[in-house]
C-alpha cells in the first residue's frame, strides 16, 4: 500500500469513523497500524471513551482507467466536432449579410 493511500484512508478514519459502541470519534494517535501488505493495511483503533477496541482491514485495488478516458476523450472530440459544424463561421456570416442587402432583406426578415 502506497502512502497517499495510507494516509487517504487514514484520513477517511477520522473524518468519517464512529466507534461501534459509544458513537465518539477517533483521534490520529489512537489509531494503530498493525500491519501493512502490499494493497492491505490492518488497523487496530481505540476508543479512549469506552476503551473498545475495533480492527479495520482496508484493501486498495488497482483500475485501469486509460481504456475509460479514452472513451471519454473520444466522446469529447465527437461534440467538440457537433459543435464546429452547428456553428456559422465569420466569412458565413458576411457571405449572409451580403447576399441579403443585394435583395435589400436583412437577417430579421429570414425569420419572418
Amino acid at each position: 500500500m502506497n502512502i497517499d493511500a495510507l494516509n487517504w484512508l487514514i484520513n477517511s478514519i477520522l473524518n468519517w469513523f464512529r466507534c461501534h459502541n459509544c458513537n465518539s470519534n477517533v483521534e490520529k494517535k489512537n489509531i494503530d497500524i498493525k500491519s501493512v501488505q502490499w494493497s492491505s493495511v490492518l488497523l487496530d483503533i481505540f476508543c479512549e471513551n469506552c476503551k473498545s477496541h475495533s480492527m479495520v482491514k482496508s484493501e486498495v485495488l488497482s483500475v485501469d482507467l486509460s481504456k475509460h478516458l479514452n472513451i471519454l476523450k473520444n466522446s469529447l472530440e465527437k461534440l467538440e466536432a457537433k459543435e464546429k459544424s452547428l456553428t456559422i463561421s465569420d466569412e458565413e456570416i458576411k457571405k449572409l449579410d451580403k447576399d441579403l442587402k443585394k435583395d435589400n432583406l436583412n437577417v430579421s426578415d429570414l425569420f419572418n
